[in-house]
Formats: structure tokens, C-alpha cells, sequence
């Protein structure tokens, strides 16, 4: 099914007449509910509206409290830059965003009337509207909305997609002397009863597709096939594309406004109201992009986190709008666990959820390794062998991760020895440094990590990636087993550890973070 997604007027409404057109555009955009049989069900009404938030002349406006009798709503999420704020972020452009999404755990009783947990993606998309030169016409941005939700009603959650079009400096571009105006464009529900459980894992899916450019809605629910769930048609003036990374906020006439505009954000705890501090469970993982002109999705490789408080979709308006209280996270490489804490503590905003790998590091086959010297808290066992003649395979193959670029292929050849050569002599911490030329790890490249891989040259062999069985054992005393991804958490202290398979040591190869 195809939705327009069409433009409201732009004569200067009052909110009143907002809240009219909302209805109008709900009623537009409805169409029969469509239920296969034993199959999903595909409705154009909402239980639950996640509505965008502006502040206009220091005072707040929930574009939901007035259209529903939402209070402020509160918002917790990660978002991605493309660098340490530390660094020089910047902003990027992606065709498709998709973000893993599960609630298991959770006792959906807990959840109030009239309540709901969502998770999933928040996304801004900008237009080709936009003057203050005359004629003038408004600055119009997109935000896109593809949330799994659970509520008290039933025990399973649902999907829910929206569209809105955010005219950031009000219909005439007078802001702060105008607010500005959100309208909600587009939106649908979608459920499938006994097959998306409360403890399922739900990769949401939203992509630009081209020949005939549509924007299409899909989710792959636990080892279920990708599922299409809704197409929509784009007004002409919408680009083709989603916005990637962070931007400082800025008004062409007043100038820095602070603070930036987060426009890849994965919310992983929305709601009408705060929950409260027990029942729940929010699991993200994975969330990933496809760049403009590519084919391959790319994992977000710097995350932090946000609250409503500072969660700008574009230069006046935010998702949410208000903090989520007593809402604590895990989180490793490529996963945020969020959860209400019992002690009332609250996660930081901007707390680094993760970065790049640092480093790597492929030894012998007997399994030892030490602590690089690097800020380094984590580690993931990427690989393993048992197959002697695979030492001194460190290079030749091509890295999953932009920041390390040895990695193995399988076979001993010049590229290793040209790796060892490379770095001879050197030793940790110097100039030009690679912990992979380490293969006979002592902290310097020398004769011995050369005989490592001479001795195999022309020898290739297999690598294994089931991690059962696996585990870490620490200098410290610590024996810990990898998560179901190969993390491990390093403790505090420790300078070496082993690898070992069933209790036998084996070789493997080790990524830092």
C-alpha cells in the first residue's frame, strides 16, 4: 500500500488549527485495517503517539499535549557521531538505517494505562524548501519515526512508523518572534500476533528505494524472512535521503545557538510517562546505515547518549523532550542494554557508549596474550584456530573495522612477511606500531616474530567462530566466559590472560577496546 506524503498549507495556523489538520491528515491517510491470514495486520491508527517537541522564546511546547493530553514526554536514547566529541564530528548522508530491537524481560503489567515503552529509530531527513530571501518560503525538515512498542493491552508488542514534517523557523521563517510547526504527515501501526513475541528480536528496517523512489517501512523479526510493512510516495521537495552524524545548531541571523542537532538517533526508552523503576527492558544492537551510492551497511562505529532534554532533531525541535528519570544502560561495542535503576540513578548524557577498536592483536596457538598499552576496557574474541600452520598469518585479508587494517585471510605469505619486516625492530608504544606484527607477543618486533612466520610460509588453514566453550583467563585470577558477541569486560589490573577452548588453550585472534 501507498501513502502520499503530502505538505499542509503553509498559511500560518494556530495551534488550534494544527491540532485540526492532525486529525484531518489522520483521517487522510486511513485505510482499512489489512490482516493476512494468521498473518500481520497493517492499521493506519495509533495507540501511542511519539510526538517531536520544540522551545520557542524559552518557553516549552509538547505539539502532543495539545493534540492528545501528553505531558512532556520523557526520552532516552544513543545517537550517532562520526567522531569522539573530543574530536571534529561532522555529518554524513545514508539511503537506508536499521537498528536491532528486543524487550525481553519485561513484564508489560508494569506499564500504565494509557502508557507505552518504545524503542527503535529516530531519524531527521531534510527538504529542498528553504529562503529567507524573498520569495520566502519555510525551512522544512523531516523527521522519521520506526519504533517497536509494548503497553498493558496485550503481550506482545507492535510496530509503529511515522512521518512528520517540522517547519523549523515557523511557516513565515520568524522565528523566535513565530514557533515553529509540526505536522504529523504519515503514519501506521503493525502487528503479528504469536509470531512477534515480547522477547523477540526485531531488526527495524526504513530505506529510500529508487525506480519509482519510494520510502519503505520493513522489519525481520527473530530468523523470520524480511517482512515489507508499508511504502510510502514522497512529496516532490523531500530528498531521497537521511541525514547521518551531528551539527552544531545555527540560525543564519542570530547565529550559534548551542548544542548540536543528533540526526541518527536510536531511542531505546519512549514513553507517554515515566514507568517507573521496576519491569522493564530495553535491548538495542547493531544499529547500522547504508551511505548514499553503496550497498554495503555499515555499523556505527561512535555512539553517545542523549536524553529529551537535548535530543534536536534540527536546529529548534527535539524527539521526546524531556529526560527519562532513573534510567540506567549497559552497553558494549554495538549494544546498549537501557533499564530503570533502583537506586533512582540516571544515565549521563553524552556518556561515550562505544568507539572504535583500538587494536588487534593474533599470537602463537597456545592462547597468551598481554594487556596492550593502550586505554583499552574490553576486548572481543573475533577468531580462533587450532591449526598450527596458521601462525604467522596476520594480514592479507579484509578488516570489518575501519581502524584496524591487518587482518587474517588464511594463508602465510609475502603480505605477512612484509608486515614483520615493516615494523622489525621496533617496540610497544614507538613510532609505527602494530600489535599484529607482535606474533611471538613480548611487546617488540624481532628476529623471532620473523622465524614465526617464515616457518609457515606457504601454509594456509581455516579459522573457527563458534565461541562455545570459550573462555578468558586473567593474570588477575578472573576466568571469564565471551558474551554471545566475544566480549569480555578486561578487570582492572590485568596485564595478560590466555584463551582457552573446552580447557585446552588455543590460538586466536583478539580485537581491543
Amino acid at each position: 500500500m501507498k501513502t502520499k506524503i503530502s505538505i499542509s498549507s503553509k498559511k500560518r495556523v494556530t495551534v488550534l488549527i494544527l491540532n485540526l489538520i492532525v486529525y484531518s491528515l489522520a483521517a487522510t491517510f486511513a485505510v482499512n485495517p489489512v490482516k493476512a491470514e494468521n498473518g500481520p495486520i497493517l492499521s493506519p491508527e495509533l495507540r501511542h503517539v511519539f510526538c517531536p517537541f520544540f522551545v520557542d522564546n524559552n518557553i516549552s511546547h509538547n505539539i502532543g499535549s495539545f493534540q492528545y493530553g501528553f505531558s512532556d514526554q520523557p526520552f532516552m536514547a544513543g545517537y550517532m557521531t562520526t567522531d569522539y566529541l573530543s574530536g571534529d564530528p561532522g555529518e554524513d548522508r545514508a539511503t537506508a538505517v536499521r537498528v536491532t530491537v528486543s524487550f525481553k524481560g519485561t513484564d508489560n503489567s508494569v506499564i500504565q494505562d494509557g502508557n507505552a515503552l518504545a524503542a527503535g529509530i529516530a531519524i531527521q531527513g531534510p527538504s529542498s524548501s528553504g529562503s529567507f530571501l524573498p520569495p520566502v518560503s519555510p525551512y522544512i525538515d523531516y523527521g522519521y519515526t520506526m519504533l517497536l512498542v509494548v503497553d498493558n493491552q496485550y503481550d506482545w508488542p507492535y510496530i509503529e512508523g511515522a512521518v512528520w514534517s517540522v517547519y523549523e523557523w515557523g511557516l513565515d521563517n520568524m522565528w523566535p518572534a513565530e514557533q515553529p510547526v509540526v505536522y504529523l504527515e504519515a503514519h501506521f501501526s503493525w502487528e503479528f500476533p504469536y509470531v512477534l513475541k515480547m522477547d523477540s528480536e526485531v531488526t527495524l528496517i526504513i530505506k529510500w528505494n529508487s525506480n519509482p523512489e519510494v520510502l519503505s517501512f520493513s522489519a525481520i523479526i527473530d530468523d523470520y524472512p524480511e517482512y515489507p510493512i508499508q511504502a510510502l510516495i514522497p512529496y516532490e521537495i523531500q530528498h531521497p535521503y537521511f541525514m547521518l552524524g551531528t551539527a552544531e545548531r545555527y540560525h543564519l541571523l542570530i547565529g550559534e545557538l548551542g548544542g548540536t542537532a543528533k540526526f541518527f538517533l536510536f531511542p531505546g526508552a519512549w514513553s507517554i510517562e515515566n514507568i517507573g523503576q521496576v519491569g522493564w527492558h530495553s535491548y538495542l544492537s547493531c544499529p547500522s546505515f547504508k551511505k548514499n551510492d553503496t550497498s554495503s551497511w555499515e555499523n556505527i562505529t561512535f555512539a553517545y547518549s542523549v536524553n529529551g532534554t537535548a535530543s534536536w532533531l534540527d536546529n529548534s525541535v527535539m524527539w521526546g523532550g524531556a529526560c527519562y528519570d532513573n534510567v540506567g544502560a549497559d552497553y558494549t561495542y554495538q549494544h546498549v542494554h537501557f533499564y530503570p535503576t533502583s537506586d533512582g540513578t540516571t544515565l549521563e548524557p553524552d556518556t561515550l557508549l562505544w568507539a572504535p577498536s583500538t587494536c588487534a592483536m593474533k599470537t602463537k596457538n597456545d592462547g597468551y596474550f598481554y594487556v596492550p598499552n593502550v586505554a583499552t576496557g574490553l576486548l572481543k574474541i573475533e577468531m580462533l584456530f587450532d591449526n598450527q600452520n596458521v601462525v604467522g598469518d596476520q594480514t592479507g585479508g579484509t578488516s570489518p573495522y575501519g581502524s584496524i587494517a591487518a587482518y587474517p585471510d588464511g594463508k602465510v605469505n609475502i603480505l605477512d612477511c612484509m608486515l614483520v619486516s615493516n615494523k622489525f625492530g621496533l617496540k610497544e608504544d614507538g613510532s609505527g606500531w602494530d600489535y599484529m606484527a607482535d606474533v611471538v607477543p613480548d611487546r617488540k618486533i624481532n628476529i623471532l616474530d620473523g622465524m614465526a612466520v617464515s616457518r609457515n610460509f606457504g601454509k594456509s588453514g581455516t579459522y573457527i567462530t563458534d565461541l562455545a566453550g570459550v573462555a578468558v583467563t586473567f593474570n588477575t585470577g578472573q576466568t571469564v566466559s565471551p558474551d554471545s558477541d566475544g566480549f569480555v569486560t578486561i578487570p582492572q589490573g590485568a596485564t595478560s590472560f590466555n584463551v582457552t577452548r573446552y580447557g585446552t588453550l588455543i590460538g586466536a585472534m583478539v580485537i581491543f577496546w
